[in-house]
């Protein structure tokens, strides 16, 4: 009988032995849950902050990107149309001349290159202009060997963008030594890298659009 007492009494220490340690355990589990759970949501949030940080980085970079592209893009439209408008205004003054005048134009580009050829004769190409009038004006600067009608195709290389008149002359001289090319677009190129400028101010009114 003391012995069955003694067994009960054993079994109930242990029994209360167990229960301590898995009140320990889950209490211990408990905390470590939670520094678990507390370090996820902090790690969570950071990763949020940062996801957030890199999503207003990107959005800052593309309207950057974008806020450059639209002013370039207006820069090159204002660019264009000044050009545009500018070779309308030199497109309608060179048809207003008349063939004649801007033959004369053309030739007066010899009058600084006419002394080379003083001593020379020169074979004449003539594009655009009527040969017989070309020729006369040639010869009462430059002793003219022979003269002959060009393919404007020739001239497609030097073309200025926009320019309608494809008129000109290029002289050789008879050894081969000296090409000038007296053609509109040479001349238009020399009008509008001195004074591009003040065409545009001119046309626009002394104030260029923005």
């Amino acid at each position: 009988m003391q012995e069955l007492r003694s067994s009960e009494i054993l079994d109930q220490q242990i029994k209360a032995d167990c229960e301590k340690r898995a009140a320990t355990i889950l209490s211990n589990a408990e905390v470590q849950s939670k520094k678990i759970l507390d370090e996820v949501d902090g790690m969570i949030d950071d990763a949020r902050k940062e996801l957030e940080k890199a999503s207003r980085d990107r959005i800052e970079f593309f309207k950057k990107n974008l806020e450059s592209s639209v002013l370039l893009e207006k820069q090159r439209i204002l660019v264009d149309y000044i050009y545009n408008s500018v070779m309308d205004a030199m497109n309608a003054y060179l048809e207003n001349m008349g063939q004649e005048k801007r033959l004369s134009l053309v030739v007066s580009m010899l009058d600084s290159s006419k002394e080379l050829l003083k001593d020379k004769s020169v074979e004449a190409v003539v594009f655009g202009f009527e040969l017989a009038d070309a020729e006369k004006v040639l010869k009462s600067m430059v002793n003219v060997k022979s003269s002959s009608k060009g393919n404007i195709i020739l001239l497609e290389d030097e073309c200025v963008r926009g320019l309608k008149f494809r008129e000109g002359i290029i002289l050789k001289s008879d050894d081969g030594k000296i090409t000038l090319r007296l053609t509109l677009d040479e001349k238009i190129k020399e009008i509008l890298a001195d004074n591009t400028q003040q065409l545009a101010v001119a046309l626009f009114g002394g104030r260029l659009p923005e």
